[in-house]
C-alpha cells in the first residue's frame, strides 16, 4: 500500500485519507517495526501533501484556498493535522532512544505550526517545546544540551503563558493547563 500510494496520482482528499489512515495504524501498531512503518508513511505522504499544496497556493499559508479545485481541503483540516504525523513520529524516536531522528521531527512540527499560531496551536507547539526539551535532556545528557533543554522549556513557558491568558478568558484551556504544569515541572 506504501508504495502503491506514493507512485500514483491521487487527489488531496485521497492522499489526506491514506494519511488518516497510516495514522491510526501506526497507533494501532503492535510492534515498533509496524508503528515506525506507519509513522514514517503518515510523514512521508504528509511531506508531500504539503509540497503539492505550496505548489498551488498563493502566499506562505498552506491552507490558503488554492485555485485548483482538486487541491481544496476539506473543512475539517487544520495546520495541526499537518504537524501531527512528525511529532508522532518524533515522539516515538523519542521514546526508542533515537534522538538524531527524533529531534529534526519535533523541529518540522514547531515549522508547521509557524511562527504566529493561533492560542490553541500555541500550546500543541508549547507541548512540542516541551517534548523537545526532554528528549534533549533525558537520551543523551550532556551540559550543552541541558542549556538546549532549559532553553526550549523557558520559550514554551513563554509561549503557554501568553496563550493560556487568551483562553483561559473563553474557558478553552486544558490542554494549556496540562502543558504548562508539565513545562514547569521541567
Amino acid at each position: 500500500m506504501q508504495k502503491y500510494a506514493s507512485s500514483h496520482d491521487f487527489t488531496v482528499q485521497e492522499r489526506l485519507r491514506y494519511l488518516v489512515i497510516a495514522l491510526r495504524l501506526a497507533e494501532l501498531a503492535g510492534k515498533s517495526e509496524d508503528e515506525e512503518c506507519w509513522g514514517v508513511a503518515a510523514v512521508e505522504e504528509t511531506t508531500r501533501v504539503l509540497k503539492l499544496l505550496e505548489e498551488h497556493t498563493t502566499g506562505t499559508d498552506v491552507l490558503n484556498i488554492p485555485t485548483d479545485e482538486e487541491l481544496r481541503l476539506p473543512g475539517w483540516v487544520q495546520t495541526t493535522d499537518f504537524a501531527v504525523p512528525y511529532e508522532r513520529l518524533g515522539a516515538f524516536y523519542a521514546s526508542q532512544g533515537r534522538v538524531d531522528y527524533a529531534l529534526p521531527l519535533y523541529l518540522r512540527t514547531l515549522e508547521i505550526l509557524g511562527p504566529n499560531p493561533v492560542s490553541e496551536d500555541k500550546c500543541r507547539a508549547a507541548l512540542v517545546m516541551n517534548n523537545l526539551a526532554d528528549t534533549l535532556v533525558s537520551v543523551q545528557p550532556s551540559p550543552q544540551r541541558l542549556v538546549q533543554g532549559i532553553q526550549w522549556v523557558h520559550q514554551g513557558l513563554s509561549i503557554c503563558k501568553t496563550a493560556r491568558e487568551a483562553l483561559l478568558m473563553d474557558g478553552r484551556s486544558e490542554t494549556c493547563e496540562q502543558t504548562y504544569a508539565a513545562l514547569l515541572f521541567h
